[in-house]
């Protein structure tokens, strides 16, 4: 496992409202932009509708660390299990299609990742021209 930020492509396209639907994408690094922001659009989804079910995790109560990381892990496993069984699920749809569309943080998002990609390591966008490359051998 790699540690770092794998961060998007600097000066192309990244937030999903400036593709087209249905556009051709042809080049690399356009492509792999669009797909992190459609892959941290749903990891942001995910977490929002942890947090609805799981109001703890809004204002962890001033436990040792230890049981924090306790609290995270056994409300994700019950997450987890919930949405494996179908548990509760009309609860869940209903939160996320209220929930925001993050599109309030993007300009947060964009300052992050710009102070982040400068202290982005070279490892790290190896591993992305990897997936680039990867993204586009698909294709052939």
């Amino acid at each position: 496992m790699k540690t770092g930020f794998l961060a998007p492509y600097k000066w192309e396209r990244y937030h999903i409202p400036e593709f087209r639907p249905r556009e051709v994408l042809h080049r690399p690094e356009e492509r792999f932009n669009y797909l992190h922001s459609s892959l941290r659009s749903v990891i942001e989804r995910t977490f929002g509708v942890w947090k609805n079910k799981w109001k703890i995790l809004r204002n962890i109560p001033p436990f040792h660390i230890r049981t924090q990381g306790h609290i995270i892990v056994a409300t994700m496993v019950l997450h987890n299990f919930f949405r494996a069984h179908e548990i509760n699920n009309d609860v869940e749809r209903y939160r996320s299609i209220r929930g925001t569309s993050g599109r309030s943080e993007i300009g947060h998002f964009d300052a992050v990742a710009h102070m982040i990609s400068i202290l982005d390591e070279i490892e790290m966008k190896v591993v992305r021209d990897n997936i680039t490359a990867s993204i586009c051998a698909d294709d052939n």
